[in-house]
């Protein structure tokens, strides 16, 4: 026995609920889109070419920056502080060993990159902050090499 049915027309009194759950969905967009707020920052304190020439993984560096995004945010006043943790994110990893994309996840929140955002919202020396980034940087390399090569 299948599980597939073969299709059928749809009744006339079926277009009609389709068409209302359309139109209220429709609106609900408009409501949500309306709610949207948007900004703009240009940045040019740094580019690639800091990220090259300390030889960070564009990806790992980009990870680290929305912790530290994260991180900032629920430490801007007592109102948002939450916990001064660091998120939990998924980035997706492509396993080599098996064909046809068994992937498994990144994990960018390490004890390496919780050090470095506490540096970066203390007033620690520049070099202190340059080291620890490069202390997180490269175990987020590490990880990322790591779930790879499973």
């Amino acid at each position: 026995m299948s599980f597939w049915r073969h299709p059928t027309a749809v009744s006339g009194l079926a277009w009609g609920a389709i068409l209302k759950s359309y139109t209220a969905g429709i609106g609900a967009c408009v409501l949500l889109t309306k709610e949207l707020d948007l900004g703009v920052l240009i940045f040019n304190d740094f580019g690639r070419d800091f990220i090259k020439e300390n030889k960070f993984s564009p990806d790992g560096f980009v990870q680290l920056a929305l912790q530290l995004a994260h991180f900032k945010l629920q430490t801007l006043s007592n109102a948002f502080r939450l916990h001064g943790y660091l998120v939990s994110t998924y980035e997706s990893a492509s396993l080599r060993r098996y064909r046809s994309g068994r992937v498994d996840n990144i994990r960018a929140n390490t004890k390496e990159a919780l050090e470095w955002v506490k540096a970066m919202t203390r007033d620690s020396a520049r070099e202190t902050k340059l080291t620890l980034l490069r202390k997180a940087a490269e175990k987020q390399a590490k990880v990322t090499q790591e779930v790879c090569v499973i």
